[in-house]
């Protein structure tokens, strides 16, 4: 929860850093902006090319499929609490579907592993998949094991499969 958190504040906060060039936030806030209208208005095909054309983010190498779900997870948890579960699962779905595809080269292992922890996050949370959600734990520690915040969700994760096969006490 750490991990999410921060994550979405440097996301929210990133614009007001620097006073130098605009910085990569600002593009990316416009984008998200315009993707959450248009996920809005049903058209999922122009919310998703809108994201897909993020810029790299300078620096850190061609980040932009991370980049592109840190705010399809943004989107996730907006319209969560913005009381559309509809638009939430979708949001969540295509997260999701990102973190599947993520290549090994994109963006930092600990941005990469931050990111697959917060889909699974989304799998657990807004679309009910333990198992997915277990999936791409496992694939956030092995890109970064250092993410103690995965590895704990990882753990939670890996209990909470165990109990559901167990049988309850007193059936066979």
């Amino acid at each position: 929860m750490k991990t999410l958190l921060v994550s979405l504040l440097v996301l929210l906060l990133a614009p007001y850093g620097h006073a130098a060039a605009a910085p990569p936030g600002d593009a990316h806030r416009q984008l998200r902006n315009e993707a959450a209208v248009l996920l809005r208005r049903g058209d999922l095909a122009a919310a998703r090319q809108k994201l897909e054309s993020l810029p790299a983010v300078p620096g850190r190498g061609a980040t932009s499929a991370v980049d592109a779900g840190q705010q399809w997870t943004l989107l996730a948890y907006f319209f969560r609490r913005s009381g559309d579960p509809a638009l939430a699962r979708q949001a969540a779905r295509e997260a999701v579907a990102i973190a599947r595809t993520l290549p090994a080269s994109a963006g930092s292992a600990s941005e990469r592993s931050s990111f697959l922890a917060n889909a699974g996050l989304l799998s657990e949370r807004i679309l009910f998949d333990l198992p997915q959600a277990k999936a791409l734990y496992d694939a956030s520690v092995a890109a970064h094991a250092a993410n103690h915040a995965a590895r704990r969700r990882q753990q939670v994760a890996d209990s909470r499969i165990s109990q559901r096969a167990r049988p309850a006490p007193g059936k066979p």
